[in-house]
């Protein structure tokens, strides 16, 4: 750091012991994750608790009652903004649970605006269902976000590059180092490096965060 010229902030700095701990860098949480399709264990990201209630409050400060006069056009346009600007960014690692609060919170305000608008009484499912916030106020829904990005992945042609998280064991079985490349959006990559005994993620591995500066994209053969 010195060579660098750059100073650790001691108070902002601390070592984590991955997967036992967990710490959150750029918005992200970055420990042991969970596949929602195998439920196997691995280490990676998901949004920050904190970046979730934040764009929650976002979207509270923007149907509060004091934005009755506008037009639900001029909202609905603003939340889905501000919804696809945070869903753009953190789109890596276990993201269903944190996009179903986004969309549960936007459906459970944009509601409650309505009904303060149109003084109709709480809960009003019946004038505003679920269905109508979503195809006749055109309210975006994040949670298809996941889909669509799986749909883009599958009709990737050879000459789009993608992200790999290169996940493999350097030292032969004699223990080594596990290093796992995680994508940070508009930053570069990252690198987690463990260094446990065996492959096993109940051995308390040592972890260390560092930048890799050199972008990496790999090219599918065929189409």
């Amino acid at each position: 750091m010195t060579k660098l010229k750059l100073t650790v902030n001691e108070t902002k700095t601390r070592v984590s012991k991955l997967p036992e701990e967990k710490f959150d860098f750029l918005g992200y949480t970055f420990g042991r994750c969970y596949s929602t399709k195998t439920g196997r264990a691995n280490l990676g990201t998901i949004p920050a608790k904190k970046r979730v209630i934040r764009i929650c409050q976002a979207i509270s400060s923007e149907t509060g009652r004091n934005r009755t006069l506008l037009d639900h056009k001029t909202v609905v346009t603003k939340l889905n903004q501000m919804m696809n600007g945070w869903a753009n960014y953190f789109c890596l690692g276990p993201v269903s649970k944190a996009y179903r609060a986004v969309d549960r919170h936007a459906r459970k305000r944009l509601r409650q605006w309505l009904c303060a608008k149109h003084q109709a009484a709480w809960p009003a499912t019946g004038n505003f269902s679920e269905a109508s916030l979503y195809d006749t106020f055109g309210l975006v829904r994040v949670t298809e976000r996941t889909l669509s990005r799986q749909r883009s992945r599958v009709r990737a042609t050879s000459s789009t590059p993608y992200i790999q998280n290169d996940l493999s064991w350097i030292g032969g079985n004699q223990g080594g180092c596990k290093r796992t490349q995680i994508y940070v959006p508009f930053v570069s990559f990252w690198q987690i490096r463990c260094l446990p005994d065996t492959p096993s993620l109940s051995r308390r591995p040592e972890c260390l965060l560092t930048a890799k500066s050199s972008f990496h994209s790999r090219t599918r053969q065929g189409t």
